[in-house]
């Protein structure tokens, strides 16, 4: 009989410390990712999700369509009267505080935050969220009993998204490091995988970006809306107006200019030469590809000071032209020189400027006034502003510094069809802090690494990368979940 008792009573124990079967939650945890601390929220032996105790609300929509914070409600029943679930969940609501502050160093480092991990029976790997804020009920020893239960509630905000890793991992591949050199684009083409990953998720994948350079410049990296003729690199190849015979080889130039490193087709036009002399250079651009604001930088060599100045003409040869201000150009005869114009809006298809409506013809160039000396033009560089490019430093040996390694996360990628055309999926918008396409199969991303000038000084040179520079590029994801599943809930 006392044996029958017992089995009846370790029965009872054993069922009475299980978690809900009715929440059929597989597995809820925080984490400091820092530290390593782990609070499991339901084993079954320490803690277990109350019944009825997981509130979970949708994500709260921001002004833009951003996806704000979520904010949730878990209580749990403390399975013993051990204090140590609930003073490390306090211990980690003070560090979730903390790390709010820009200024804890912390605070853009994913890594060493305090994250929630949960996953349902139906899911085989977990799913992750930062967290913004966490509080629990105070609770002092009188509300501990041995042997019964003790209800804790914790509320917590968490990121919109779900993140498909730990943010304490390495993110999954995309495109293994590639060698890439100036003027080139990394092209990521998807058939369905993100390298030989498997697409997961059903939310945009954050994408990493990691670059190696070997020269040293301010470099942006910018994406391309439309992909089959849009490039920010207009080359003195593809000038409108200019006769081959007009161009010089620049490997062929005469002294002192005999030294400089060859741009991509090797091809440059003379501005200026010999005295005096004002001269223009322009491109033809098709206002389906370029639109929306653009900041221009001159490529030029020369060897005496001089001036340029952008302009954009519409309505052909005899069209209206706008000029924006007069910049100081720096004369370089070893290494091409980039010059920023200034930041210009290429119309719309359509679109008028200043009440003038372009015609089919529209022409993007500079000016050039010398004094003496030659300018010789290498192109012209459009960074589009549109697409919010992250513009980054980079020291490479070029000035005897050591190769530095940059790393930046891609807040605006768009995926495009083999016709240009960018794929926006139901419900996402172009703008956001997890803005990127879903992709599919058949689907391309084009990004563009652009030498650019320093961004916090106006009067700022480069030196444009000579084109036998390569740099190592490697592009990874972080796959993402808009919300957790509801099944098995």
């Amino acid at each position: 009989m006392r044996d029958v008792l017992r089995r009846a009573l370790h029965w009872l124990s054993a069922t009475a410390t299980a978690p809900p079967a009715y929440l059929e939650v597989s597995l809820l945890k925080l984490h400091d990712l820092k530290y390593g601390l782990v609070v499991d929220l339901d084993d079954g032996l320490t803690a277990a999700i109350a019944r009825g105790g997981w509130s979970q609300a949708p994500p709260n929509p921001l002004p833009g369509g951003v996806w704000g914070d979520v904010d949730e409600q878990v209580t749990i029943a403390l399975l013993t009267a051990d204090n140590s679930v609930y003073s490390t969940l306090a211990y980690l609501a003070q560090r979730v505080a903390d790390l709010q502050s820009p200024l804890h160093p912390d605070f853009l480092h994913p890594g060493a935050q305090i994250a929630v991990e949960a996953r349902t029976p139906d899911e085989v790997s977990s799913r992750w969220a930062l967290l913004s804020s966490l509080s629990l009920e105070k609770l002092d020893p009188a509300h501990y009993r041995g042997q019964s239960r003790t209800r804790l509630k914790l509320d917590f905000s968490r990121e919109g998204l779900w993140r498909g890793l730990s943010p304490a991992e390495p993110p999954a591949e995309l495109l293994p490091y590639s060698t890439m050199t100036p003027g080139s684009k990394l092209a990521i083409v998807n058939d369905g995988y993100l390298g030989s990953t498997a697409v997961t998720g059903d939310a945009p994948p954050l994408v990493n970006f990691d670059l190696r350079p070997y020269f040293g410049c301010w470099l942006a990296i910018a994406t391309s809306v439309v992909v089959n003729d849009f490039t920010p690199f207009l080359w003195a190849i593809d000038l409108a107006g200019i006769a081959p015979t007009d161009l010089l080889s620049i490997s062929g130039l005469p002294a002192p200019f005999n030294a400089v490193t060859a741009l991509p087709a090797d091809a440059c036009y003379r501005l200026a030469f010999g005295g005096a002399s004002v001269r223009s250079a322009h491109w033809s651009l098709d206002l389906t590809d370029y639109f929306g604001y653009f900041t221009a930088y001159a490529v030029t060599l020369a060897d005496q000071p001089f001036s340029l100045r952008f302009y954009h003409q519409w309505g052909g040869d005899e069209g209206v032209a706008a000029y924006g201000e007069t910049v100081s150009g720096t004369a370089n005869t070893g290494l091409w020189t980039i010059h920023r114009l200034g930041t210009f809006r290429i119309p719309f298809s359509g679109d008028p400027i200043a009440g003038v409506f372009p015609a089919t013809t529209y022409y993007t160039g500079v000016t050039v006034d010398s004094a003496g000396g030659d300018v010789y033009l290498g192109g012209l560089l459009l960074l589009p502003e549109t697409a919010a490019p992250q513009v980054v430093p980079c020291y490479g040996s070029v000035y005897g510094n050591p190769i530095t390694r940059v790393s930046g996360v891609l807040e605006r990628t768009y995926w495009t069809t083999s016709t240009g055309t960018p794929i926006l999926t139901q419900g996402d918008v172009p703008y956001g802090p997890y803005q990127t396409i879903n992709p599919a199969a058949g689907l391309t991303n084009n990004v563009w690494l652009i030498p650019v000038t320093n961004p916090n000084n106006l009067q700022a040179i480069a030196y444009f990368p000579p084109a036998t520079t390569s740099w190592r590029a490697g592009v990874r994801y972080v796959p993402r979940w808009r919300y957790l599943n509801k099944a098995g809930l």
